[in-house]
C-alpha cells in the first residue's frame, strides 16, 4: 500500500515536471541562472581582491613608514644618550672647577687682603729699622764724643795740675787719634752693616715681589680658566637646551608615532576583522561547496533515477511495440478495430515525447553539473591562494611584533642601565662632594691654628723678629698655597707629573726657609755687634778709670 501511494506521487511530481519544462521562460531560467551565479561570485571575488591588494599596500606603506620612523627614533636616542653622557661628564668637570675656582678665588681675597694689611707693616717696620739704626749711630758718636771731650776735660785739668807735662799731651793725642780711628772704623762698620742690611731686604723684597708677580701671574690664569670653563658651560648650558628642544621635538613625534602607531592598530584590528569576515566567507564557500556538493549528489541521484525511468519506458515503448505488433498481427488475422489501433498509437507517440525530454533534461544536467563542478574548482583554487596570502601575511605581521616587542625589551633595558649609571654617577658625584668639603675644613683648621700660632709669636716678637715672623707668616702662606695647589693637582688631574710639582713646592719652601736662616743670622750677628760695641765702650770706660 505505502509503495503504491509512493509510486502514485512521483508519477504526480513526474507530470507536473513534465508539464513546467515544456514552457520556454522556465527552459531559458534554468539555463541562465548557473552562469549568472558563476559570474556574480567572480565579480564578488574580483572585488575582495581588489580590496585585500588596497590594504595590502597601505598596511606596506605603513610599515615602511613605521620602520623609517623607528630608524630615525633609535638615532635620535643614541644622540641623547651621547649627549647626556657629555652633559654629565662636562658637568662634573664644571662642579670640580667651580668648587676649586670658589677656593681658589676666596684664598686669592685672602692673600690680597693680608698682602695689603703686610704692606704699611713692612715698610713701618722698615722705617723703624732706619730709625734705629741712625739712634745707634747719633748714639754711638754721641758717647764717643762725651768721652772724649771728658777725658779732654780731664787732661787739662791734669796737665794744669802737673804744669803741662808733654809726655800726658803726647799719650793723650795718641788716645784721642785711636779712638778718633775706632770711631772711624766703627762708623764703616756700622754704614757697611746699614748696606748689608737694604741689599738685603732689598734682595727680600724683589724675592717678595717676585713671587707677589707669580702669585699674581697664576691668578690670572685662574681668572682666564674661570673664564674658559664659564664659555665652556654656557656652551654646554645651550647644546643641553638644544638638546632639551630636541627632545621635545623628539617627545612630539613619539605621540605621533604612538598615534600612528594606534592608528595602525586600529586598521590591524580592522583587517583581523575584516579577515574573520573572510574566514567566515570562506567557511561559508565551503558551506556553500558542500551544499553544492550535496546538490549534485541529489542531481546524480535523480539523473541515475531518470535513467532507469528512462530505461523503464524504453522497456515499455519496446515492450509495446511488440504488443502493438503482436496486436496487429492478431487484429489482421482476426480483424481487431481501427480505435484500438489509434489509442496505442498515441500512447506510443506520448512514451517517444517523454523519452525525447528526458534525454534533453539529462543534457541539461550534465551541462550544469559541468558548470558547478567548474565553479568549485575556481573557488577551490581561490580559497587556497587567499589562504596562502593570508598565513603569509599573519606570519609577516607575527614577526613584525616580535621584533617590536624585542626592541621595546632591549630600549627598557638600556634605560634601566642608563637609570642605575646615573644613580652612580650622583652617588659618587656626592661622595666626592663629601671628600671635597672635609678637606677644606680640614685646609681652614690648618692654617687658622697656624694663623693663631703666627699671632702669637708676632705678640711676643721685637721689631727684628717682627721681621722675621713676617717670614714665617710667608711661609705658612706658601705652605697652604702649595696644599691647595696640590689638591688642586689631584682633583683637576692634569698632565703635569707629580715628582716635578713637589719638587718646586720644596724648593719654595727651601727658599722660604733659607730666608728664614739668613733673617735670623741677621739678627743674630747684629746682637754680637751690639755686644761687642758695648764690651768695647765696657773697656774703654774702664781703661779710662784705670788712667784716672
Amino acid at each position: 500500500m505505502i509503495q503504491h501511494s509512493a509510486i502514485k506521487c512521483v508519477q504526480k511530481n513526474v507530470r507536473i515536471w513534465f508539464a513546467l519544462r515544456k514552457w520556454k521562460w522556465w527552459r531559458l531560467y534554468t539555463n541562465l541562472l548557473p552562469i549568472l551565479n558563476v559570474q556574480n561570485n567572480e565579480l564578488i571575488l574580483r572585488q575582495m581582491q581588489s580590496e585585500l591588494d588596497d590594504l595590502r599596500r597601505k598596511s606596506d606603506r605603513l610599515v615602511s613608514e613605521k620602520q623609517e620612523l623607528k630608524i630615525f627614533n633609535q638615532q635620535l636616542e643614541t644622540k641623547l644618550m651621547n649627549v647626556q653622557s657629555e652633559y654629565a661628564e662636562e658637568n662634573a668637570a664644571n662642579a670640580g672647577t667651580i668648587d676649586l675656582l670658589e677656593v681658589e678665588t676666596s684664598e686669592r681675597i685672602r692673600l690680597e687682603k693680608e698682602l695689603n694689611e703686610l704692606r704699611p707693616l713692612y715698610n713701618d717696620t722698615l722705617k723703624k729699622l732706619e730709625l734705629i739704626e741712625t739712634e745707634m749711630l747719633e748714639l754711638r758718636l754721641y758717647n764717643t764724643k762725651k768721652s772724649i771731650e771728658q777725658e779732654l776735660e780731664k787732661d787739662d785739668i791734669d796737665g794744669l795740675s802737673v804744669n803741662g807735662s808733654f809726655c800726658s799731651k803726647s799719650n793723650t793725642g795718641e788716645q784721642l787719634e785711636a779712638l778718633r780711628r775706632d770711631n772711624e772704623s766703627l762708623k764703616r762698620q756700622l754704614q757697611q752693616e746699614k748696606e748689608q742690611l737694604e741689599l738685603r731686604g732689598l734682595t727680600e723684597r724683589s724675592a717678595l715681589e717676585a713671587k707677589l708677580e707669580e702669585k699674581e701671574s697664576e691668578i690670572v690664569e685662574l681668572e682666564k680658566q674661570t673664564a674658559i670653563h664659564k664659555r665652556k658651560y654656557h656652551k654646554v648650558c645651550q647644546e643641553m637646551q638644544d638638546m632639551e628642544r630636541l627632545c621635545e621635538e623628539n617627545k612630539i613625534r613619539n605621540r605621533e608615532l604612538e598615534k600612528i602607531q594606534s592608528k595602525f592598530d586600529s586598521e590591524m584590528s580592522a583587517l583581523r576583522s575584516k579577515l574573520e569576515a573572510e574566514r567566515e566567507l570562506r567557511e561559508k564557500s565551503e558551506r556553500e561547496r558542500e551544499a553544492t556538493k550535496y546538490d549534485l549528489f541529489a542531481l546524480k541521484n535523480d539523473l541515475d533515477a531518470q535513467k532507469l525511468e528512462t530505461n523503464y519506458h524504453v522497456e515499455k515503448c519496446e515492450r509495446l511495440e511488440r504488443d502493438l505488433k503482436e496486436y496487429e498481427t492478431a487484429s489482421v488475422s482476426k480483424g481487431v478495430g481501427t480505435d484500438q489501433f489509434l489509442k496505442l498509437k498515441a500512447q506510443l507517440r506520448d512514451l517517444e515525447l517523454k523519452a525525447r525530454d528526458q534525454e534533453e533534461e539529462l543534457d541539461e544536467q550534465t551541462f550544469v553539473i559541468q558548470q558547478l563542478e567548474q565553479t568549485k574548482l575556481k573557488l577551490e583554487m581561490q580559497l587556497e591562494k587567499e589562504k596562502q596570502k593570508w598565513t603569509r601575511e599573519l606570519a609577516e605581521k607575527e614577526s613584525e611584533m616580535d621584533d617590536l616587542r624585542f626592541n621595546a625589551q632591549k630600549k627598557i633595558k638600556a634605560i634601566e642601565l642608563q637609570l642605575e649609571e646615573e644613580s652612580e654617577m650622583c652617588n659618587n658625584l656626592q661622595r666626592e662632594k663629601r671628600e671635597l668639603e672635609r678637606k677644606m675644613r680640614e685646609t681652614n683648621g690648618v692654617a687658622n691654628g697656624k694663623k693663631a700660632n703666627s699671632s702669637f709669636d708676632c705678640q711676643s716678637s721685637e721689631s727684628i723678629q717682627d721681621y722675621v715672623l713676617k717670614l714665617k707668616r710667608q711661609m705658612i702662606k706658601y705652605k697652604t698655597l702649595a696644599f691647595d695647589a696640590q689638591t688642586q693637582l689631584e682633583k683637576l688631574r692634569e698632565n703635569i707629573p707629580k715628582q716635578s710639582i713637589l719638587k718646586a713646592l720644596k724648593a719654595q719652601l727651601e727658599d722660604s726657609e733659607f730666608s728664614k736662616a739668613s733673617a735670623l743670622k741677621s739678627k743674630q750677628l747684629l746682637q754680637v755687634e751690639i755686644d761687642n760695641l758695648q764690651q768695647q765702650l765696657d773697656d774703654v770706660n774702664s781703661h779710662r778709670h784705670l788712667q784716672v
